[in-house]
């Protein structure tokens, strides 16, 4: 009996403002809120609202979420009567931010008498609310928003439905000022009971804020005005004292009733408590689980611009490798055309490039198999028959081409092996003297003339030496005219290339054209660095296209 006696004083109590019209705020029995934190502060939260609760609040607060949060609060009043609300708000690139709102009242247990009060059986009451919001900001300065909302009411027999919508505004001029309008059911929800309707009176609420931080602490004070439609001016105080981001200490006072409570923060999980002093039904507590996911707008940016990205490179890449392919085949024409011509180290030249380009061009292989062929049979004859008129400098330098182009060509060895005997030079010098004919081969002729010289210490006054000395001072005075890199500077275009790289992988598309054209200064051949700055200039000018720069 005691049960029934509660919970129908805990009925009347929520129900008092759907029969008595303009006096208990718009939300019907719902005035009980949506979350810890606003109760704590005694419902002061027009112009605060920067959680998910702020569907129930002030629509144009959702604005100010940095992340999806989903926020449930439990409102266990007393002997089977239950009060829950559950909030969600969600940020959206280039759209504003959406919120849901769902809240439930529900009583059981009721027992029902017949007119001679007689036990008949029990009743349940229940009403649901649900909202769909939406904000979004109008200016630097100002937030607007709106719900639409849903009634649906049960109490024993009777069901009703019902929709309206509410209004609100934010206006936030200066960092440690805020200011807040909401008009809670703009549109009036109307319900019919039977033969009767109701609607739910229009509730104005004006909300101010003033913040301020100092270090690691910082402060909230709010106040709102509330006026009913058909009632008087009512108003509303709270505070709030936050440490580092994560510890909460909340106070407020608002309709005759004290609250306070506070909160915790830990990573993206929040917990908040409220205490509400009740003439009635006496200390009342309130929990509320908030969880905060998903991306920030600025991490949404990056992420829809890392996308795009992306695209430009798939789409960038399809379009530059049939420019490669392109590029490629025209070095192989060229290649062909000077083997045709017995041009043979011209095509081979033509041939490596085309290479550099498509490293799987059709016919690539094969052409190369023949130049290479070509070349080690041209040299061949021209050393043999150095040879057989014992000229034994210029037999060695044609042998040594014939095994840098076909290792193991005919008798190229054994030819090798000959001159070495011929020639004269032994022991040290010797090692050294073929070590720099090997490099004058390969054209490094600065790397020969340093492994002569040092030849020479050994064997002083060798006239092969000296000829070979000459001969590559000679070669070095041709390539300097023609600007042959340096082993530094080929280092240092290596090491460009690849600070141009990292630059292009972290996405400053920029900065690795600069370096990369920096490295084209030193050596303009380098098909790497010329490929990287056509493929990069191609991304940028299609993320141009798009709006990103």
């Amino acid at each position: 009996m005691k049960k029934n006696i509660i919970a129908v004083i805990a009925l009347f109590l929520l129900l008092k403002p759907v029969f008595a019209e303009g006096d208990y705020g718009t939300d019907s029995i719902f005035g009980a809120g949506a979350g810890s934190r606003a109760v704590s502060m005694g419902g002061a939260f027009a112009a605060l609202a920067d959680d998910s609760s702020a569907v129930f609040y002030n629509p144009a607060g959702l604005v100010l979420l940095e992340k999806q949060q989903a926020s449930m609060m439990h409102y266990p009043l007393y002997e089977g009567v239950l009060y829950n609300a559950v909030t969600y708000g969600q940020p959206l690139l280039d759209f504003g931010t959406i919120g849901a709102g769902i809240y439930r009242i529900y009583v059981d247990g009721i027992m029902t008498y017949d007119e001679n009060a007689f036990e008949t059986g029990e009743m349940v009451f229940e009403q649901y609310k649900a909202s769909l919001s939406y904000a979004r900001t109008v200016n630097e300065v100002f937030y607007a928003g709106f719900n639409i909302n849903m009634f649906s009411f049960t109490f024993d027999v009777v069901n009703a439905v019902a929709f309206g919508a509410d209004a609100a505004v934010i206006y936030e001029p200066a960092d440690f000022f805020r200011a807040g309008i909401v008009i809670h059911n703009f549109i009036k929800p109307e319900f019919t009971f039977g033969e009767s309707r109701e609607d739910m009176p229009q509730t104005y609420t004006a909300g101010i804020l003033f913040r301020f931080k100092s270090g690691s602490f910082r402060g909230n004070f709010a106040a709102d005005l509330l006026k009913g439609q058909e009632s008087g001016i009512k108003y509303r105080l709270g505070a709030e004292a936050v440490l580092f981001d994560s510890l909460f200490l909340r106070g407020g006072y608002g309709e005759d009733v004290i609250s306070f409570g506070g909160g915790i923060k830990l990573a993206d999980v929040s917990v908040d408590y409220a205490f509400i002093t009740n003439d009635y039904l006496g200390g009342l507590s309130r929990f509320t689980l908030s969880y905060d996911f998903g991306m920030t707008i600025p991490e949404q940016i990056e992420a829809r611009e890392e996308g795009l990205r992306e695209q430009v490179r798939q789409l960038v890449e399809k379009e530059f490798r049939e420019k490669e392919k392109q590029r490629a085949a025209e070095y192989f024409k060229k290649a062909e055309a000077d083997f045709k011509k017995k041009s043979y180290e011209s095509a081979l030249v033509e041939l490596d490039r085309a290479l550099e380009w498509d490293k799987d061009i059709k016919g690539g292989a094969d052409l190369k198999r023949r130049i290479t062929g070509a070349m080690a049979e041209a040299y061949y004859g021209k050393a043999l028959a150095d040879y057989r008129r014992r000229d034994y400098v210029s037999a060695l330098e044609g042998f040594k081409k014939v095994q840098n182009t076909h290792k193991n060509y005919k008798d190229t060895n054994t030819y090798l092996g000959m001159i070495d005997e011929r020639m004269g030079v032994r022991g040290d010098a010797g090692k050294l003297f073929f070590e720099g004919v090997e490099s004058f081969v390969n054209k490094r002729y600065d790397e020969a003339i340093k492994k002569w010289n040092t030849a020479l210490k050994a064997d002083p006054g060798n006239k092969v030496i000296l000829d070979y000395i000459k001969r590559a001072r000679s070669e070095t005075a041709k390539t300097s005219r023609t600007k042959a890199l340096t082993a530094e500077q080929k280092e240092r275009v290596r090491a460009l290339y690849y600070e141009g790289l990292k630059k292009y992988t972290d996405g400053d598309l920029a900065e690795a054209i600069r370096i990369w054209r920096s490295a084209a200064v030193i050596d303009p051949e380098d098909v790497r660095v010329l490929r990287s700055i056509e493929r990069a200039r191609a991304e940028e000018d299609e993320l141009k296209k798009r709006g990103i720069q």
